[in-house]
């Protein structure tokens, strides 16, 4: 592992296949499980028991520190892939070992499906089979993952057709001698050596450790890094998410909403927010939890999930937890998860400027300052009340009685005289009308905060209609 690292200077190797696997630094003296490095004539050895490689036009000083580095990079990755294991995202741990092998990666369970796959292989390179289980997830039927491959030494070797024929190795995960999946690294950009296979090893300890533990729910480990992408408006494989949506049979233009949690004191363990992350994925199913930060989202299909109120769930699990959480509006589109994850930050962001902070509110509490504080028309736009924007929508298909109606008893101050003088009719069918008006907007026109917000948001949803 060590030479891999040390490539870049050219090493003159003379190691063995029984070199040891345990070391702990580097050291200019001899040590117990530690490289020795000293000077020999105008070179440099790197010493561990009888095996060695050597460092020539380098001093001393300089091939120990950067030894040393190498001890404590890997020290710092064993630390992190510790800390993903914990969390469960086989996704992340799959793409540090492929970044650190310099080859392609995937992890499969024992059905084959795929938890872990690394991204940085371009389609045409690795061929249909890779394409396929990054795509829908499990190997196919007929892959090299599937059939009966040679064993030496406990690994199993096959070959991978694409752009051109690629070798691959397939390490078993197992855990307490039972067998959990499998690792399978491809030989693309290098070929292995021993100290590939120190790192495969950890990464399939790991690995068997999740598997075994139960902490990793059926679904999220593989897919939560594209609901991340789309959560926080990056880059992402449309098609790998449309493929998620159709696995959970969540549609595109089902209606979305989204919770953010977070520890009311910035002194909180990471582990506390895993333990958290476990809990909302166990009773919330029907929803998708991603850690982010220091953040949990929670993104709830509100058209196929068979909560009323996933909000009442979540926040009783934030008082027992000392959290503090929000959330957004219910808005139409998968695409707008954006602007949802915009609306719960900004409300647990306004939270944290309060003197005594809430355990969970909603946008709704916010949502005159948020289009307030906005420079951006189309953020306005939805974040404006859905109603207001349905109506809206109506309109542009036909000219809306309720949406004039509702204009005109806002520009009258709510004054049912004025308002039907305005609109040439009885006053007994302007009250029908706005008791229409109040069962569709399933709000209190009584209230000052509410008629604020119907007045702004027509006013966002006139001038945008002007712009565009």
């Amino acid at each position: 592992m060590l030479a891999n690292r040390l490539e870049m200077l050219s090493p003159e190797l003379h190691l063995s296949e029984n070199t040891p696997r345990v070391l702990k630094s580097a050291r200019l003296a001899y040590a117990t499980d530690c490289v020795y490095v000293y000077a020999e004539g105008n070179a440099v050895v790197v010493r561990a028991e009888e095996d060695y490689f050597v460092i020539r036009e380098l001093s001393l000083k300089d091939v120990y520190a950067t030894v040393q580095s190498v001890f404590d990079s890997f020290e710092n990755w064993c630390a992190q892939l510790e800390e993903l294991a914990q969390e469960g995202n086989f996704q992340k741990m799959t793409e540090m070992g492929s970044v650190l092998l310099n080859n392609p990666l995937a992890f499969l369970d024992q059905a084959y499906r795929v938890l872990g796959i690394s991204k940085s292989s371009s389609e045409e390179d690795l061929g249909d089979e890779w394409n396929y289980m990054k795509k829908y997830g499990f190997a196919s039927v007929d892959g090299p993952f599937t059939r009966d491959a040679q064993l030496v030494n406990g690994r199993s070797f096959f070959t991978l057709s694409g752009a051109r024929f690629y070798h691959g190795v397939s390490v078993p995960v197992s855990f307490q001698n039972e067998e959990k999946g499998n690792l399978c690294i491809i030989v693309k950009d290098r070929i292995l050596n021993c100290g590939d296979f120190q790192i495969l090893d950890i990464l399939s300890r790991a690995f068997g450790r999740m598997l075994f533990s139960g902490t990793i729910q059926k679904d999220y480990s593989f897919s939560s890094s594209v609901f991340e992408d789309l959560l926080c408006g990056e880059r992402m494989d449309t098609e790998l998410l449309k493929t998620q949506l159709e696995l959970r049979n969540w549609g595109e233009e089902d209606v979305y909403q989204l919770y953010l949690l977070e520890f009311f004191s910035s002194s909180a363990r990471r582990w506390q927010l895993r333990l958290v992350f476990r809990t909302i994925c166990g009773c919330l199913k029907e929803a998708q939890a991603v850690i982010l930060g220091s953040q949990i989202a929670v993104l709830y299909n509100c058209s196929r999930g068979k909560l009323d109120h996933p909000g009442r769930k979540l926040r009783s699990i934030a008082e027992q937890n000392h959290m503090t959480g929000s959330c957004s509006l219910s808005l139409e589109g998968i695409w707008v998860c954006p602007y949802l994850m915009s609306q719960a930050a900004y409300v647990l962001n306004h939270m944290g400027q309060e003197e005594q902070p809430r355990f969970f509110a909603p946008f709704v509490d916010c949502a005159l300052d948020y289009v307030l504080e906005s420079q951006n028309l189309e953020e306005c736009v939805y974040a404006v009340h859905p109603k207001i924007r349905s109506l809206y929508q109506m309109e542009e298909k036909e000219r809306s009685v309720m949406l004039d109606t509702l204009r005109a008893y806002l520009r009258n101050d709510t004054s049912l005289v004025n308002t039907a003088r305005e609109l040439f009719i009885h006053r007994n069918t302007l009250v029908y009308r706005m008791a229409k008006i109040n069962e569709y907007l399933h709000e209190s026109l009584e209230d000052r905060g509410t008629l604020a917000y119907l007045r702004l948001s027509i006013r966002v949803m006139d001038l945008y209609k002007k712009r565009v």
